[in-house]
């Protein structure tokens, strides 16, 4: 009498919640459900910002930072009164959260790699303790249980260098990848992917020069992102001695880079 025919994707979210699956085989079972073809369901999951195919090319990641998120899930105590997502500031970083659609809270806290190890950010005592020091979040978590444990996951503004060769090009955040606090992560996917396919119908159609003219076109692009996100980050000067936003106030300083 009690039965019901599952929701779309609910055994995969409770599996995800119960901590039966990470956050990336999740997004695997999500793509191979939603594969059209035989070559896409074979293809293993790799995220763009990570993906290794570029690097077996020859290519090399040139990295402008060491943006991580840690996300956690949480089962709040009350309903949460107002469901947008929040940002807020905070020395070491800013944090994101916002309301899911079965009513539990989606947490992230962005920092640089290295200031989340010494934290343990890892670890969900510390991660709580962290989220409970932001006076806005807290109000958001007060009560809250986590339901899905502290998830890392690179965030880092990034460019491939080359972004194209020899028969093949990259897009989306395997050829660029910028700053989710940006909110310009879909619009530049969708964008370059238009981008990339019209490249590829020219250089097949017989124009040698079209990949090339779409790396170059991604490239400077990333670099006027740069400049944006230097000045979005200056404007906030509450912590002028934080590594994490000093090292944003400093566009001047080379990016890394990651062969």
């Amino acid at each position: 009498g009690g039965a019901r025919p599952a929701g779309a994707r609910e055994f995969t979210y409770r599996a995800l919640r119960h901590g039966r699956l990470d956050l990336a085989r999740a997004e695997a079972v999500r793509d191979l459900i939603g594969a059209r073809t035989l070559l896409q369901a074979r293809l293993p999951h790799a995220p763009a910002r990570t993906t290794t195919i570029p690097l077996r090319l020859g290519a090399r990641r040139i990295v402008d930072d060491q943006l991580v998120g840690i996300a956690a899930m949480l089962e709040t105590a009350a309903p949460v009164g107002r469901d947008y997502p929040l940002i807020e500031a905070f020395a070491e970083g800013w944090l994101y959260s916002s309301c899911m659609p079965d009513g539990h809270l989606a947490v992230v806290v962005m920092t640089d790699s290295d200031l989340a190890h010494a934290a343990r950010l890892h670890d969900v005592a510390a991660w709580l303790q962290c989220v409970a020091a932001s006076p806005h979040t807290a109000r958001r978590v007060e009560g809250a249980r986590c339901v899905v444990a502290p998830v890392v996951a690179s965030a880092c503004s990034q460019r491939l260098d080359p972004i194209a060769g020899e028969d093949w090009l990259a897009a989306g955040d395997a050829a660029s990848a910028v700053d989710p606090l940006s909110s310009l992560g879909i619009l530049k996917a969708v964008r370059t992917g238009i981008d990339a396919s019209a490249a590829i119908v020219r250089y097949l159609s017989g124009d040698r020069e079209a990949l090339d003219a779409y790396a170059s076109r991604i490239a400077e692009g990333h670099e006027g992102y740069r400049e944006f996100r230097h000045r979005y980050y200056a404007m906030e000067r509450r912590w002028p001695a934080s590594p994490f936003w000093r090292r944003r106030h400093e566009l001047s300083a080379p990016p890394a880079e990651i062969p």
